[in-house]
């Protein structure tokens, strides 16, 4: 492996309703995410022994944020999910307004970016519950989010030369849409 191994502690997360100046704070305290998923939709298998594949199937995602002092993080989620269901009526909002972006960035030893998929009409399923307990004095707070999503596309970021010191630059993205019927993987 020339270009060595990927690291899985290198990544940062984009939220689109966060504003621009909490970004930093939201991908600082994101300690947890996951690429998502491919998988298929099959028929059973037919006489001749085959399945047929009909679906793409999205699979959630978990993101999981460290919590300040002022619960900022758990605030925010549990507000984007009364902003789906209203608390006082239960009745839910219109799709349209409580999707959003959700973009998961892996990055290289030097910061670079090297993919990153884009959740499209993301929001959050679920926020899990967080245990409160005497004994646990020195940790730390933490809230997971389930995401789901209808779609992802995923931006690969080429590496078009490395300098003299061993810096590598990035070229424009190529951006793959895994909805769309016309991709057919290719292989180097």
């Amino acid at each position: 492996m020339k270009s060595g191994f990927a690291r899985p502690n290198l990544f940062k997360v984009e939220i689109s309703g966060v504003i621009a100046s909490k970004q930093g704070k939201y991908q600082m305290s994101c300690f947890q995410a996951q690429i998502p998923g491919h998988n298929l939709a099959t028929t059973d298998k037919d006489i001749a022994y085959r399945s047929i594949a009909y679906q793409k199937i999205f699979s959630d995602v978990i993101l999981g944020f460290y919590v300040d002092s002022n619960l900022s993080q758990l605030k925010y989620w549990q507000e984007w999910i009364d902003k789906i269901i209203n608390k006082t009526t239960n009745y839910h909002n219109y799709y349209k307004n409580y999707i959003g972006e959700v973009k998961i960035t892996q990055e290289n030893r030097h910061g670079n970016k090297v993919a990153t998929w884009t959740l499209h009409d993301a929001y959050p399923k679920q926020i899990d519950p967080i245990q409160l307990d005497y004994g646990t004095n020195d940790a730390v707070m933490t809230c997971n989010a389930t995401i789901t999503y209808r779609h992802f596309t995923v931006c690969w970021h080429d590496i078009v030369k490395i300098d003299e010191r061993g810096e590598k630059t990035y070229a424009e993205p190529k951006t793959s849409d895994m909805n769309s019927d016309a991709m057919t993987p290719t292989l180097d």
